[in-house]
């Protein structure tokens, strides 16, 4: 198990189950390709990956 943790804001509830999607983003002029290479290496190698995340 890999755990990670980021210092930033937090990702909204009603966002969470969007994430994963490569078209997905919250800022102009960016995609969110990151999370879904993520998902899908660890996908392919028959892995898990759970994201939890709370708004400070």
């Amino acid at each position: 198990m890999i755990k990670i943790k980021n210092q930033r804001v937090g990702i909204l509830k009603e966002n969470l189950d969007k994430i994963f999607n490569p078209y997905f983003s919250t800022k102009k002029k960016r995609n969110n390709l990151g999370f879904a290479v993520c998902h899908s290496i660890i996908d392919h190698h028959n892995g898990q990956l759970a994201v939890e995340s709370t708004i400070d």
